[in-house]
């Protein structure tokens, strides 16, 4: 059975605001996003001040949406997820130099491309995806952020540096098998898209 999520990370939630937000913020203090990028451990994460302005501002958002019952879960209960994903999303959001979504607050949603869609496209050169099928396959056997840590710092490496904040955090928050079974269609449907594309 699917896990619910009560925390959505999008440009229409106060959750992706205030991610959105920070990420800003980070971008313009080298110092803060430099001890972020450095970090090589979700625990070294932690100790980084930058993480905690994140944290609080989470936080708030949660504990005002327990108050107004829009979650049916008590912050409580969430606060335990957050305290353990959140690391993970800061600290990869900090390696993102210019998330596609930054400046398009015009576009639709449904236009933005998710993590594992711009894993799996076809590379400009041509030949494979961006991210080969193997390093794929190797990321969805990960059962832990911890696990998927070192190996997503890599693959965001080769986008370039660049993807959609909002896809990435939403992934790593709820990563499980549900998210896994999501990332895998993702991933091998633009792979058929683009064979389908080169053929016609």
């Amino acid at each position: 059975m699917a896990e619910k999520r009560f925390i959505n990370f999008t440009r229409k939630t106060e959750w992706g605001e205030a991610l959105q937000k920070w990420h800003r913020r980070l971008a313009d203090n080298r110092g803060d996003r430099a001890a972020l990028k450095k970090c090589k451990s979700l625990t070294q994460v932690v100790f980084v001040p930058a993480y905690h302005e994140l944290y609080q501002e989470i936080t708030t958002v949660g504990r005002a949406a327990a108050k107004a019952k829009a979650i049916t879960w008590s912050w409580a209960r969430l606060e335990g997820r957050v305290r353990d994903r959140l690391p993970i999303i800061a600290s990869l959001t900090a390696l993102i130099e210019s998330p596609k979504e930054s400046d398009r607050k015009n576009d639709p949603e449904d236009k933005v491309v998710s993590l594992p869609s711009q894993m799996g496209a076809i590379r400009s050169s041509g030949g494979g995806p961006l991210v080969s099928d193997l390093r794929f396959r190797r990321l969805l056997k990960c059962r832990t952020p911890e696990e998927l840590y070192p190996m997503l710092r890599r693959v965001i490496g080769l986008l370039n540096n660049q993807t959609d904040i909002m896809s990435l955090a939403q992934s790593m928050f709820y990563w499980d098998e549900e998210m896994r079974k999501e990332w895998a269609y993702d991933y091998y449907t633009t792979e058929e898209i683009a064979k389908e594309g080169s053929e016609s």
